[in-house]
């Protein structure tokens, strides 16, 4: 009789399966509202805020405009990252976009052989941030309501980013004759009508992927509550943290981030405290970002390794600094409550979420407009010089 050999790996996957079909069973009316509130949040908040900047990222790097500016930012992230001007795209995108834009752009500039694979295993690392908009709307609207609050907690979420890819590039340099293994599509010029088909088809099945994952942990994470499994844990660390609510919203975080920083209320723990559990959160982005951010690197070979590694440091990091900076600020300087009534109508009301959008983009376009600029003046001065000669 053939012997049968089962892993630990694989009690624990039966285990799970297990758990997650009698929870099915036992809650299924929860289950369904939890699944309906993950529809509702890819309809009307991940899929607007994040669907134009798939098509935009995409779009870039289809018509060559990553190597376009490539010259011109590699004068800044050549001597910080080490990586090539053309990542500089991917890098803002990451900045402004939110999770997991950075992803989708950097996964693009692969394919379109723009960028080696250990550039884009570097900018795995670090370009994958939250978005402004989730951070001034959601962390300092609905949960500080404070404008000064979401401004630091956001400028740190971005400077641990940048300290992370410093880090990476002073420990692990990329050596110039580094190259992919992965074989991009046809080198030849691509049409813009083309580009753009290729984008949004591209961008609308991401779109759906992600969403599927979106629900699928909104249903876990309800199971996961209603079922004692988090409230149980989070009591068993409550010494730790020094909160029960920040052990629950810690843990919830690691799973799902929008469930994890929503379920935090200052009202029951310490300022720094949340601010310190937020950063953590945004920088490590949970478990279903990180499968978001798997399902847009699936078909290539990139390594997802220094992106966990990067995100688990981002969150640490982060932690960290927020922790003493809001020990060190006091909390009438926060001026709470001074933004909480715009939470409802940033997500709301279409119109002003374009607006804001709009307007968090400007630096982006700004730091573009320079590098052209940057860019033109060089080759003028070059073409001078030949000229003399």
């Amino acid at each position: 009789m053939k012997k049968i050999n089962i892993s630990l790996s694989d009690i624990f996957v039966l285990l799970a399966v297990i758990f997650l079909a009698a929870s099915l069973i036992i809650f299924p009316f929860d289950a369904v509202e939890a699944a309906k509130r993950g529809i509702d949040m890819c309809l009307y908040i991940v899929i607007p805020s994040l669907f134009p900047f798939f098509v935009v990222a995409t779009f870039s790097a289809e018509t060559g405009l990553s190597r376009k500016v490539s010259k011109s930012a590699s004068y800044f992230m050549k001597p910080i990252f080490g990586l090539g001007g053309s990542c500089a795209v991917p890098f803002i995108f990451g900045l402004i976009g939110g999770y997991p834009v950075g992803t989708k752009a950097t996964v693009e500039l692969y394919k379109n052989g723009h960028c080696t694979k250990r550039e884009a295993e570097r900018l795995l690392s670090f370009c994958n941030n939250s978005g402004p908009a989730f951070i001034f709307g959601i962390v300092g609207g609905f949960i500080f309501g404070s404008t000064k609050a979401a401004v630091i907690i956001y400028t740190v979420h971005i400077l641990s980013s940048i300290v992370i890819g410093i880090a990476s590039n002073i420990l692990f340099p990329i050596k110039e004759d580094s190259h992919s293994s992965f074989v991009p599509a046809a080198g030849r010029k691509k049409r813009i009508s083309s580009s753009f088909i290729v984008s949004v088809t591209s961008s609308v099945a991401s779109m759906i992927n992600i969403s599927g994952f979106i629900i699928f942990f909104s249903v876990l994470i309800c199971i996961l509550s209603i079922s004692g499994v988090i409230p149980y844990l989070a009591g068993f660390l409550s010494g730790l943290t020094g909160s029960e609510l920040v052990s629950y919203s810690l843990l919830s975080g690691m799973v799902e981030m929008t469930s994890g920083v929503c379920s935090l209320n200052i009202a029951y723990c310490s300022i720094p405290a949340a601010a310190a559990a937020v950063s953590f959160i945004l920088g490590w982005a949970g478990l279903s970002v990180h499968c978001q951010i798997l399902s847009l690197t699936a078909d290539t070979d990139l390594s997802t390794t220094p992106m966990f590694i990067g995100k688990l440091l981002h969150g640490l990091l982060s932690a960290a600094i927020s922790f003493f900076i809001f020990m060190s600020v006091p909390e009438q300087a926060l001026d709470m409550a001074a933004f909480a009534p715009l939470t409802s109508h940033l997500y709301a009301e279409p119109f002003k979420t374009v607006l804001y959008a709009s307007m968090l983009a400007l630096p982006a376009c700004t730091v573009l407009i320079l590098c052209l600029k940057v860019k033109n003046l060089l080759s003028g001065r070059s073409k001078a010089r030949k000229n003399n000669v």
